[in-house]
């Protein structure tokens, strides 16, 4: 037995596994839900620059962009699809994240290869002061400074 896990938690865990035996059950549930749930933004450069600016200007997050999740890919309406998620910040209240969708195909393949794809992103898409104030916005996690 672990013991950094609480009984409680090994509860939740066995409750978990009762309700989805098989694993990728579990994650399709997740998929699932994530598409239903998350608002839904054309991909177009406009939008992608203002979430990522509001990422790390307004919440001094990482902006992520994720084409799968478990190994599958996000889809909506049976076309390819982007999470876009701010990853740390200073947890405000407000969801950032959403699904985007109408992706070209040159756009969806780079988000696959590439690590940093929001420095990718405001390069191809900022302006040179976007550029700058993204790169130099402070990264904050856990109420600590990075």
């Amino acid at each position: 037995m672990n013991p950094l896990i609480s009984d409680k938690e090994r509860f939740a865990l066995r409750a978990l596994k009762e309700v989805f035996p098989d694993p990728s059950r579990f994650t399709d549930f997740l998929r699932k839900a994530i598409i239903s749930h998350l608002p839904k933004e054309r991909w177009n450069p406009k939008t992608v620059k203002k979430f990522i600016m509001e990422c790390r200007t307004e919440e001094n997050g990482i902006p992520l962009f994720k084409t799968k999740f478990a190994d599958k890919e996000f889809e909506s309406e049976g076309k390819p699809a982007v999470l876009a998620v701010c990853w740390g910040g200073k947890e405000l209240p407000k969801t950032t994240s959403r699904l985007f969708v109408d992706i070209p195909p040159e756009t969806h393949k780079n988000l696959e290869e590439r690590l940093g794809d929001w420095k990718f992103l405001i390069g191809k898409y900022g302006t040179e002061s976007e550029k700058k104030l993204a790169y130099e916005s402070p990264i904050i996690t856990r109420r600590f400074v990075i």
